[in-house]
């Protein structure tokens, strides 16, 4: 469920058109199959107009990112399913869906929908800037696409989010084919207010006991980790390390170890696992110590990936060649 925070400094308001709002759309949801785009749509009952026109505007959160729309706009709902309508214009505005990935690319994801779109004369915008950074740090590539529905003009907006392995798609309609120029503005400026979540990863400042390699793997908060093993020669590695996630694992493991990572990708697709359960570490090792004494001229990484279940992370090492299972340990 969503909450509305109404920002108590003036904005510029978000230009909608058109003299009729004939769509509403289904709220936002976690669309499982990327199949289901493009929800079927239904009528309603434009809102009489009171005169009165709020300034400012509304960040409505939801759960896992947030976007600015102007107070203007009226949030209404019917039968479950929730569009924005700009009272003065008469455009509506709605969301489609929030999505996974399923690890396909921003290119993919939008051809995807230009092919959903098909037989509506469908045409892909290209935007002046298409990726933009969130106040979270996250990067977000846009896309708008522009089509015809029973003669009026909508236009799809995508707001893609590679590291949390998302998307979100609304959209505008407007009675006015004319008009489609103001929705392609008002939708851009909506989505360059959307931010995602901070990508948060839980294998950070933690102890893992790792029994194939007999040792215990310290990953400190500081980012700087140490490997005790318990062997005669007492080995201790220490360095740096860096966790990525998701679709940020697969990039790693392609560019720090030179793997193809289409087959992982093939294979969490198969098996049906959350991409964002896959994890990759690379560790730089900088010091290596046997016997008391140290063993490397120079530092280097090292590559392990593989996936949390339930904070026991199934691992395999690119350099040992050994499937690992990393357990919590004090």
């Amino acid at each position: 469920m969503k909450k509305i925070i109404i920002s108590l400094l003036a904005a510029a308001l978000l230009t909608g058109c058109g003299s009729s709002a004939e769509k509403a759309a289904f709220a936002v949801t976690n669309v499982q199959s990327l199949d289901e785009l493009l929800p079927e749509q239904a009528t309603l009952e434009k809102p009489k107009f009171s005169g009165k026109v709020e300034e400012g505007i509304k960040t409505y959160e939801f759960d896992g990112f947030s976007i600015d729309l102007p107070a203007a706009w009226v949030a209404s709902e019917e039968n479950g399913k929730e569009y924005y309508l700009d009272q003065v214009e008469g455009a509506a505005y709605m969301f489609n869906s929030h999505a996974d990935d399923n690890g396909l690319t921003s290119d993919e994801i939008i051809e995807r929908h230009l092919e959903a779109l098909e037989g509506k004369s469908p045409e892909e915008i290209v935007l002046p800037s298409d990726q933009i950074t969130d106040k979270n740090g996250n990067v977000l590539t846009l896309g708008q696409i522009a089509y015809t529905e029973g003669g009026a003009a909508s236009v799809l907006q995508l707001v893609i989010c590679r590291a949390q392995n998302s998307f979100l798609t609304f959209k505008g309609t407007c009675p006015d084919p004319s008009k489609r120029q103001q929705l392609l503005d008002s939708l851009d400026a909506a989505a360059r207010t959307v931010a995602f979540d901070p990508v948060l990863e839980s294998i950070s400042g933690r102890k893992y006991k790792v029994e194939a390699e007999s040792c215990v793997i310290d990953l400190k908060s500081d980012k700087t980790f140490k490997i005790t093993y318990d062997r005669n020669d007492k080995a201790t590695v220490t360095g740096t390390y860096k966790v990525y996630r998701g679709n940020g694992a697969l990039d790693a493991l392609e560019n720090s170890e030179g793997i193809d990572s289409a087959p992982k990708l093939s294979y969490i697709r198969g098996a049906k696992i959350p991409v964002m359960s896959y994890y990759a570490v690379v560790f730089t090792y900088k010091e290596v110590t046997r016997w008391g004494n140290k063993a490397n001229s120079k530092a280097y990484n090292v590559v392990v990936d593989g996936f949390d279940k339930d904070g026991m992370l199934e691992m395999y090492n690119h350099t040992t060649c050994i499937s690992q299972v990393w357990e919590p340990a004090k």
